[in-house]
């Protein structure tokens, strides 16, 4: 899974900040993560990310988190309940920083 991560501005980070993804029931988080500084928490249902670096305006991040499927997630279903969100000490509008997600379970052939 691929948390994209995009400041949107008005103005550059100097401050590192902190991406939490947050999995759907059925998935479990499964390392190697990106960045390195990724952790588990939450058994595997959580991963917090801190990016140390500053993100210019409109410049954005990647967190990269493989998943594992439990064996009774279903072939061809969706998987709801993931988010997203974004902590910065020098964020202010804070009505941007968190977005759902889904899964989409699909059979590899």
């Amino acid at each position: 899974m691929h948390a994209f991560i995009a400041n949107l501005g008005p103005e550059q980070t100097a401050s590192p900040f902190t991406v939490t993804v947050t999995l759907p029931d059925g998935v479990t988080a499964e390392r190697p993560f990106f960045p390195e500084t990724c952790t588990e928490i939450a058994n595997g249902r959580r991963v917090r990310c801190t990016f140390l670096d500053a993100v210019a305006r409109f410049d954005s991040a990647t967190a990269l988190i493989p998943v594992r499927l439990a064996t009774t997630v279903p072939i061809n279903g969706t998987l709801t309940g993931g988010r997203v969100e974004v902590r910065s000490p020098e964020d202010k509008n804070r009505a941007n920083d968190e977005r759902p997600f889904e899964i989409h379970v699909v059979q590899d052939t």
